[in-house]
Formats: structure tokens, sequence, C-alpha cells
């Protein structure tokens, strides 16, 4: 068997950036991928213009022959974020927009990230996906209203469905503790199958209930709660309770009641709501107290679990939970209360907010503000949200690829997503540059040559010009080493640093600085010297995290002053890689 041939990735890279360069109609392009295979000899290459991370961008699939290869026959290519979830939320709700619909954002540990999401929402929009759950009150007084709904359920479902929305209903009823334990019986899931929506409401019949308050509260707990989501709720969709009464909860419902492990309140049950999306539709029917009326009034069913509940809580549950509340509603009415009530909760809007999911979520630092609403719905909106994706995670010797998405969640159902990719660039390789440049000053008199030194007379002088052209602040060391000191020879064969001219200097980008005889005379002597420096020689070391130009000018003239000399010399760099 041959060997499989590599690809010569830079070819496919600059005949990909060739292609997608005509297809930006841009001529300065950076790519962002770079040749991932996709599939078995398909190449993946995708650019975007140099004005920032949300231009325009293109893609190109290349065979290894470099030959273009359409995307369908790419059938690998790696998808960046749930294209399922993506598809479904702009078949729900393509009117809803978000702006800008993709970041592809490179960002280093501590790099921010600022943008404006725009969300355009049309007037007189629907909820694209609902779940309603018809929750009776079944206990005795209730049998009209019942009978009344198990009547009118048809006109009910066929209502709402025909707004045009994927719409599914579910069915329960509560009762009271201790007569019915549990005093919730959940019937039927939300489906679409107007047969089971028939049959399950069709079982609704009324009979007990004891004292005057109900076992509410334990029902909307266990619909906000319930464990495993064995209520059915699906994923996705706007969760819409109908309750229907004629007296108020016992709040709190104590565990010595229900048995579950813990106490139920008013409070409770208003926080798993919020926290589930769940809007409650509350209908208070005629011959009772009311959803709204006192729950202390007529109670004695829970021993000593004190009745601690006051009026109102139906139109409370209602406002937190961005619902409605109605009274007074005899059965001849609660048919069409009820489909006026949730053909209006489908057109409504209670809050808009931007969710980041995915690996990116955590680079999402803060998105101001948190929400938007309650919105009218007969008007256009065009809202601004700040987001700020700071960069989190350090860099490793690899580049490390995040993706994920930025949901539009509207009453909790995901009406569409922008696409995230976050690309945290390798880490700089870290190296050193050492520069090793010989200098020499001062004056050789006629009686030390040859005696002391075998420089001959004269007066000697070198100068050093270190420049930072690298485009970034450099920092570096300069550390003196002397051969000759004085007019003597300080070492012989050793090479012993003696003097460090400062602990760090730090050189801006296209500046420089300039090293003399004073100042190699100031870090030896550590200060002026005692007299007129004699000839001293040695080695200046530059050591530098980053490559530096660096030269030296060397002049040499007789005791008199004549006969001058000069002689220019470029020193190059030994190049360390740093662990």
């Amino acid at each position: 068997m041959k060997p499989v041939k590599k690809p010569d990735l830079a070819s496919l890279q600059a005949r990909a950036k060739s292609l997608l360069e005509q297809k930006l109609g841009k001529t300065n392009i950076h790519l962002l991928e770079k040749g991932a295979e996709v599939d078995a000899g398909v190449f993946h290459f995708k650019a975007a213009a140099e004005k920032g991370p949300n231009s325009p961008s293109a893609s190109v699939f290349l065979s290894a022959a470099g030959e273009p290869v359409s995307l369908k026959k790419a059938a690998a290519a790696r998808t960046l974020v749930d294209s399922a979830k993506l598809k479904l939320a702009l078949a729900d709700a393509a009117s809803i927009t978000i702006n800008p619909a993709v970041n592809d954002l490179t960002l280093n540990e501590g790099d921010r990230f600022d943008e404006v999401i725009t969300v355009t929402v049309p007037a007189n929009l629907v909820t694209p996906k609902a779940d309603i759950y018809v929750l009776a009150d079944t206990t005795g007084s209730m049998t009209e209203e019942i009978a009344a709904v198990v009547a009118g359920i048809n006109s009910i479902v066929s209502s709402v469905s025909g707004l045009g929305l994927d719409v599914a209903f579910g069915v329960g009823f509560y009762r009271d503790f201790p007569e019915t334990n549990p005093c919730f019986s959940h019937l039927l899931s939300p489906t679409s199958v107007l047969a089971d929506i028939n049959t399950a409401v069709g079982g609704l019949a009324a009979f007990g209930g004891g004292d005057g308050s109900e076992g509410q509260f334990f029902a909307l707990d266990q619909l906000a709660k319930n464990p495993g989501n064995l209520i059915g709720w699906r994923n996705n969709s706007k969760k819409i309770i109908v309750m229907f009464g004629d007296a108020p909860g016992h709040d709190p419902v104590c565990n010595s009641v229900s048995g579950i492990g813990y106490d139920i309140t008013e409070a409770s049950v208003t926080a798993d709501l919020q926290a589930q999306n769940i809007t409650l539709i509350a209908v208070s029917v005629t011959g009772g107290e009311g959803l709204d009326g006192n729950p202390s009034a007529g109670t004695g069913d829970y021993g000593a679990c004190t009745e601690a509940g006051v009026p109102g809580q139906g139109s409370r549950l209602a406002a937190a939970t961005g619902g409605s509340f109605v009274n007074d509603v005899d059965a001849t009415q609660i048919v069409n209360t009820i489909i006026d009530l949730l053909q209006a909760t489908v057109s409504s809007i209670n809050e808009i907010k931007l969710v980041p999911t995915g690996s990116t979520a955590p680079f999402v630092s803060s998105i101001n503000p948190n929400s938007y609403g309650p919105l009218s719905t007969d008007v256009d909106h065009t809202l601004d949200f700040k987001v700020s994706f700071t960069g989190i995670q350090k860099c490793e010797p690899k580049e490390q690829e995040y993706v994920g998405t930025i949901d539009v969640v509207v009453d909790g159902v995901v009406v569409t997503a922008k696409r995230v990719r976050i690309v945290v660039p390798p880490c700089e390789e870290k190296k050193q540059y050492t520069y090793v440049v010989r200098f020499i000053y001062g004056r050789q008199d006629l009686h030390g040559f040859s005696e002391r030194t075998s420089y001959r007379p004269g007066f000697y002088r070198t100068e050093i010009a270190i420049h930072n052209d690298s485009g970034q602040v450099a920092s570096f060391q300069r550390l003196l080493t002397t051969l000759v000191h004085a007019g003597a020879n300080s070492g012989l064969n050793q090479v012993t640093t003696i003097a460090q001219m400062e602990p760090m200097f730090f050189l801006q980008p296209d500046f420089s600085v300039f090293t003399d005889p004073v100042g190699i005379e100031r870090a030896i002597w550590k200060g002026l010297p005692p007299q007129e420096p004699v000839v001293t020689s040695g080695f200046l070391k530059i050591r530098s995290d980053r490559e530096l130009h660096v030269s030296a000018i060397y002049t040499i003239s007789d005791l008199n002053g004549n006969n001058s000399s000069m002689n220019v010399e470029v020193y190059e760099p030994k190049v360390t890689v740093l662990p």
C-alpha cells in the first residue's frame, strides 16, 4: 500500500485565500478557519474582512488537490452550534430578528469585546409554541362551571389553534387535603390530540372539598417543580396554566399535611412559577369566596398548620407571572372568558431576554439590560442589549475553540438565536534575545603602553545605540563586564559581571536609548569616577524580550586629538527559547 500523501496546507491556504478574496470582494482578509479537515480529503477555510469581528464572512471547501468542493459533498462539515435548535427557532418565529447574527471573536485572557445586540420584534406577534394546562377546582361547588368547560373544550382548543401556533393542552384538577390525598391529580400531559383532550376534560367531576379554602398551592407547586417533568411540559414552549375555581388556597400547605418534605406558601409558588416561566391565568368563578377571597375564612382541615394567607392570592399570582385575573365569572361566561384570555396571553410579551448557551456562555460577562417587558404587541419594537465578552481562558500551546449561541427568549421560548464562536490563540513562544557588545573608552598614555595593557596610546570612545523596531514594548537589562579597568587587566581570562546598569528598562516601540562612556563609568564606579577615565574595556550584555537593533560606533585619536578614525558595527542576537 502506498503511503497517503499529506496535502500541502500552505498551498491550500493560498488557494482558499484567493477564492475568498473574490467572494468577499476584498484584498485584505483574515483567515478564521485555516483548513480543518471536515471530511476525508475535504478542508474548510473561512475568512472575514479585517475591519472587525462582525464583518461579512465567507467559506470555501477544498479537496486535497485544491479543487472547490460543494457544501453538499462536505456533509461532515463541522457544525458550530446546534443547527437543529437554530432551525427550530427560526422556523418558529422568523419574524423576530437578532443583529449581528454571528460572532466570530478572538479573545486572549483579559481581552474584552463590547457590542450592541439589537432584537427586532414585529407588531401582532403570536407565541409560536404554547402548552396550555387546564387546572380545575373540582370540589362540589364547581359542577356547573365544569360542565360548561367540558361542553366548550373543543371551542377553546380551536380558538387558540386557529391563531396559527403549535399548541398543546394538558389537564389536571385539585381539591384539598386531607379529604383527597394527594389533592392534585395530573390527568393529561400537553398534547394536540383532540380526542385525548376531550377524554381528560370529560373526566372532571365535582364533589367533596372539606373546609372553605382549597389545595391549589399544592397543585401549582407540582406543576412547576414536579421531579423529572412528569407533567410533560414541552421544551421551548410558552407554558400557560388556566386555573378556574371559586375559593382561595390554604397558605401554607405544611409538610405535616402534604408529606412532601417542605412547606408550600404563596411566596414559594410565585418563585417556582417565575423560575419555570409559567404564566398563570386565574379565573375566579361565582359561588364562593373566589380566588381572591380570604383564605382564613372557614378553615379547619389542616390542624396545627396555622393559616397565614391574606386575600388577593389570585390577583397577585397572575400579576407576578405576567398573566391575567378575572373575577365573578359564571358558568355561562367561562368558556368565552377563557378563550379571550388565552388569545390575549399568546399574543402578549411579558419578557424578552438574551440567554448565552454552550461553551461560549462563560465568556459573556454582562448583558444590559437584563430584559425588556411587558411590551405592547400592537407596535414594532427595536430592543438594544449591551453585551460584553471577556477573555477568561488561559492560552495553551494549541489554539482553543469554543462555540455556542446567544438565544432570544420570549416568555421562556427560544424564538431565534445568534451563533457565537470564540477562539483563544495559542500562547506566544517566549524568547530571550542576548546581545554582547564590546566597548572601550578613556585615555591610554605612552608610559602605560606594553606595560599594563596592549592598547596603543590615544583617546578611545564607544557609543552604543539600542532601537526598538519590534512594534511592541521591549523590556531589557544591561550588564557590564570589564576586561581592562582603568588601564589594568581586571580579570585576565576571567569574565565577571561587575555592574548592572538598571533593574529593568522599558523601551516603547520606535524609541531608542543611548549608552556612552559617561553612563558606563557611572555604573562601574556607582557614581562619578574619581578622575578622568583611563582606558577601560569590556562587554555590555543586553538581554531583551524583543528583538532589537543594536549598533556601536568606535572612535580613536592620538594623544593630541589628531588622526581620528571611526568604525561602526551592528550586532546580531543570540536567541534562546524560554520554558
